[in-house]
């Protein structure tokens, strides 16, 4: 399998998962299909990392620039929301999780990109559990 096809098919089936997604604490009834598995993440403190300008909205929600990627003129073209850890570009209607914007920000392949961020953040906290609960066995 070369590696885009397997990059394509860790997307698919991440997407897959998405859509059997369970409830997470802290995201709106309605928005818990949106929450990605990488929700945990600070992407927050990540875009800041290359360098975007963080502006707090009422809403909850974030909005920012896409650099390094583009730049534009209010800064404001990203919007990130916290609670399903998703962003979305106005600018270049590009938009996805934590794992995404690892991906695009470092050209790095999604599996590549997951295992940077497990590295960084360890395993979700609900993997946490279910693999301390198999152990106890």
């Amino acid at each position: 399998m070369t590696p885009e096809a397997l990059d394509a098919e860790v997307e698919r089936r991440q997407r897959a998962t998405l859509e059997r997604a369970t409830p997470v604490a802290g995201v709106p009834e309605g928005d818990e299909l949106l929450a990605s598995p990488w929700a945990y993440v600070p992407l927050h403190r990540l875009m800041a990392a290359e360098g975007n300008v963080l502006r707090a909205r009422p809403n909850g929600r974030i909005e920012t620039g896409h650099e390094p990627l583009h730049s534009s003129v209010s800064g404001r073209c990203l919007l990130l929301n916290k609670a399903t850890g998703r962003w979305h570009c106005r600018g270049c209607n590009r938009g996805g999780d934590a794992a995404t914007w690892v991906r695009d920000q470092r050209g790095y392949s999604y599996r590549h990109a997951a295992a940077w961020l497990l590295a960084r953040f360890g395993p979700p906290p609900e993997a946490t559990r279910s693999t301390e609960a198999r152990h106890a066995r």
